[in-house]
């Protein structure tokens, strides 16, 4: 693998470093905007976080993306002074948001 990286372009590497990256921010942006759905406001920061220990999380669990609901609350609800519901209610938007945006650009692509 290392060969493999050696004999990479470190243009295409740091693009797609770049893509990741914007990746993660949009996805806690998403999270931002489902929390204002629910009238709430939470900082980027906090959503990003979010966003990437229930993703690695949702690995390791049974029905990962549904389950991984259950997890990391307290920060949210210590850091921002969200309730439990809104924060449930949040992330059920997120998911379903997600899972649509999946099936809309799923759809042309395998027709």
């Amino acid at each position: 693998m290392s060969e493999a990286l050696a004999a990479a372009d470190p243009v295409w590497i740091a693009g797609g470093g770049a893509l990741v990256l914007a990746f993660v921010v949009v996805q806690g942006y998403m999270y931002r905007i489902s929390f204002r759905a629910v009238g709430r406001e939470v900082r980027l920061s906090t959503c990003t976080l979010l966003f990437l220990k229930r993703n690695l999380i949702s690995v390791f669990l049974p029905a990962g993306p549904l389950t991984n609901l259950a997890f990391f609350n307290q920060e949210v609800q210590r850091r921002d002074g969200v309730a439990r519901e809104q924060i449930y209610l949040a992330s059920a938007l997120f998911s379903f948001c997600s899972i649509l945006t999946a099936v809309l650009v799923g759809l042309p692509a395998g027709s």
